[in-house]
C-alpha cells in the first residue's frame, strides 16, 4: 500500500475534485475536457492513431507514458511533491492495461495492487518504485468518439520513507521464505466432522496456512481465495512427491511470456502461479486459453475449478474429452448443464477413481454439483488428502505413519 504523506495526499485531492465538482460521478469526473467534446472529428477517415502531447518536464522520466494517447490536464505541485496527469487514447481498454502491467512489471517497480476493477467499471492499478508511489486508472471517457481516460496519480517519496521501506522489504522477503505453518491452529474443533481428520492430517506436514498470516485462526469454514489454493496445491504435490523429481512441479522465477496479467514477476506468488500455468495445470494463454489473461488471486475458488486444477496431479495425463451426457450418466447430477465445458474432462475423470474421487472424499453422495459454488478451506485440504489413482493413491495419513 502507499505510504501514508500519498495516502492522505490523494484522499485531500480527491476530495477536493469531489467538493468543486458538486457531486458529479466517476463517469463525469473523468470526462475530457469540454473543448475537446465540441470538436468534431476532423480525420476524413477516422484514423485512431493519435499524437501523443509530452507532458512538462516536472513530470519523472521514470513514469511509462501510454504512446497512443493525448494529454488532457496537468496537475503538478512540486510542493507536496504530487502530481496528476489526465490522457485520452481510442484504444482499448484491454490494451491499456496490458501495456501497464508490463512497463510495472519490470524489475525497478512492484506492483502493489494489480489492476482491480472498481464500482463504477474502472480498473485501478497501484505501483511503486524507488522514488515514486503511482496509480494508474483506466476508465471509460465520455466523449463523442469511443474512447478511454487513463489518469495516472504519482507522489515523490521521501528519503525516510525509502529507507523504512527497504527495511520492510528485506523483513517481507525473509518471511515470505519461510511460508509453512506448524498446524497449531486453534479453530479446527470447528471443521465439519466429515472433513476433521484429513485436514489435521494436511494441518501437520505443514501444508495448510493460516487465513490471516500472523494468526493462529485456520478458518475451516470461510471461503478459499484461488490464490491460496494455487499455493497449497504446489506444496501438496512436491510433499507427496518429495521422493520422485520427476512428479514435482517446478517454481518459475522468471519467464519471457507471464500467464496472467494480473500477476507480475514482483508478486512473492508468481513462481508457483507462473509453475502451475507452464505445466498446463492451470488454463491461461500458454494453453491456447486466450480469452484467459487474468488469474484473479483473490476470487473464491469454484467446485468445477478445484477439480479442473487437482485432477490432472492425480491421474498424470491429459484429460478425457466428454459431453454433458456423460456427466448425467455416470456422476448422476442435475445440474451438468451448469458445469463449464472446461471442467468436464476432471469431473468424468474423477469418477474413475471410484472411492478415492476428490469429489466423494470431500462432499459424499450429492445429485448436484453446484459448480459455481465457492469452495470452504476445510474442503480444499480434503481435496488435497490424497494423489493418484486406484492402486497408487498417496494419502496425508501415510506420510505422516512414514515420517
Amino acid at each position: 500500500m502507499f505510504s501514508l504523506s500519498y495516502k492522505s495526499a490523494l484522499i485531500i485531492l480527491i476530495s477536493f475534485t469531489l467538493i468543486t465538482g458538486c457531486g458529479e460521478g466517476l463517469q463525469q469526473r473523468l470526462a475530457a475536457d469540454s473543448e475537446l467534446e465540441e470538436q468534431e472529428d476532423v480525420s476524413p477517415d477516422n484514423e485512431e492513431e493519435v499524437t501523443q502531447t509530452e507532458p512538462t518536464e516536472d513530470v519523472p522520466d521514470e513514469i511509462p507514458l501510454y504512446p497512443n494517447a493525448e494529454l488532457v490536464d496537468e496537475q503538478i505541485d512540486e510542493e507536496e511533491a504530487f502530481g496528476r496527469l489526465q490522457w485520452l487514447s481510442p484504444d482499448s481498454m484491454e490494451e491499456i492495461i496490458a501495456f501497464y502491467e508490463q512497463e510495472l512489471g519490470e524489475d525497478n517497480w512492484e506492483v502493489e495492487t494489480p489492476f482491480t476493477e472498481g464500482q463504477d467499471g474502472e480498473e485501478i492499478m497501484e505501483a511503486r518504485s524507488r522514488s515514486l508511489n503511482l496509480s494508474v486508472l483506466v476508465a471509460d471517457a465520455q466523449t463523442p468518439q469511443p474512447s478511454h481516460t487513463i489518469l495516472i496519480e504519482y507522489q515523490r517519496r521521501s528519503p525516510e520513507e525509502e529507507t523504512t521501506e527497504d527495511t520492510t522489504e528485506e523483513e517481507v522477503v525473509e518471511e515470505d521464505t519461510t511460508r509453512e505453518f506448524a498446524g497449531n491452529f486453534n479453530d479446527l474443533d470447528e471443521t465439519p466432522e466429515a472433513l476433521q481428520e484429513k485436514v489435521e492430517d494436511l494441518a501437520e506436514l505443514g501444508i495448510l496456512t493460516p487465513l490471516e498470516e500472523g494468526e493462529e485462526e485456520f478458518a475451516p469454514n470461510e471461503p478459499i481465495t484461488r490464490g491460496t489454493f494455487a499455493r497449497w496445491l504446489f506444496q501438496a504435490n512436491n510433499e507427496f512427491y518429495s521422493d520422485r523429481s520427476s512428479q514435482q512441479i517446478r517454481p518459475v522465477n522468471q519467464a519471457e511470456t507471464r500467464a496472467f496479467q494480473d500477476i507480475s514477476q514482483n508478486d512473492p506468488d508468481f513462481p508457483i502461479i507462473q509453475g502451475l500455468a507452464e505445466t498446463g495445470l492451470i488454463p491461461s494463454r500458454l494453453t491456447g486459453d486466450d480469452d484467459v489473461t487474468r488469474f484473479r488471486p483473490d476470487r473464491s475458488l469454484t467446485r468445477e475449478t478445484l477439480l479442473l486444477w487437482k485432477v490432472p496431479l492425480d491421474i498424470r495425463r491429459s484429460l478425457p474429452s466428454v459431453d454433458v451426457e456423460t456427466i448425467e450418466d455416470t456422476w448422476g447430477f442435475r445440474d451438468a448443464n451448469a458445469i463449464d465445458s472446461e471442467a468436464l474432462g476432471a469431473i468424468a475423470a474423477d469418477y474413475r477413481n471410484g472411492e478415492d474421487s476428490n469429489l466423494r472424499r470431500v462432499y459424499g453422495y450429492t445429485q448436484l454439483l453446484q459448480p459455481q459454488r465457492e469452495v470452504t478451506r476445510a474442503e480444499a485440504a480434503a481435496a488435497l488428502w490424497s494423489f493418484g489413482t486406484q492402486g497408487e493413491i498417496i494419502s496425508a495419513n501415510e506420510l505422516l505413519a512414514e515420517n
